[in-house]
């Protein structure tokens, strides 16, 4: 008998573990890159990502996202540049568009079953578009899961930066660490 409610307190522990998870905004992280001027790469990242995630790696049909960060965050390591992005009416205009959002609105299993794709709703100024963003799942000895996805955007789609590629490139290299408490 006692094994049995181990057992059954157990499974219930293990299904508690995979339910929604509020996102450490201390340990997950946006980083990106972009060219400039055609020869160099600008990197950046942004702190700060919130929102609430429920994923279950054995049932991730159930998964949702509803994630958001501050574009106020940004930091390439070059202060006026970063005051730059944030002021700038033709980059993120913080002022009139706090928030970038993603919201999903499917989540499905490669058929391998090592890796996973969310696909869903990414809201940058007034613009928003479908993406697909491939991620892998690890849950590590101190509870926490982490997801750790790439994907590739053209910030022209979302109106940032101008419309030229010269100064800076059309595609946006982007990685997500997202650290579930």
């Amino acid at each position: 008998m006692k094994k049995i409610i181990f057992a059954l307190l157990f499974l219930a522990t293990a299904h508690l573990n995979f339910a929604q998870n509020k996102i450490n905004q201390e340990e997950s992280e946006i980083s990106f890159s972009v060219t400039n001027m055609e020869v160099n790469v600008v990197e950046g990242y942004f702190e700060g990502l919130q929102g609430d995630v429920t994923f279950d790696p054995n049932d991730p049909e159930s998964a949702s996202f509803d994630m958001k960060l501050d574009p106020e965050d940004i930091d390439t390591g070059n202060g006026l540049r970063d005051k730059h992005l944030r002021n700038k009416k033709n980059w993120f205009y913080t002022k009139l568009f706090p928030e970038i959002k993603f919201k999903s609105t499917e989540v499905v299993e490669s058929d391998d079953g090592r890796e996973y794709k969310v696909i869903g709703d990414l809201t940058i100024k007034e613009t928003t578009k479908e993406i697909e963003i491939p991620f892998k799942f690890s849950e590590k000895d101190d509870g926490s899961v982490h997801l750790l996805g790439t994907f590739e955007l053209s910030r022209l789609d979302y109106e940032v930066g101008g419309e030229g590629t010269t100064l800076v490139g059309e595609d946006v290299a982007v990685k997500i660490k997202c650290v579930l408490e």
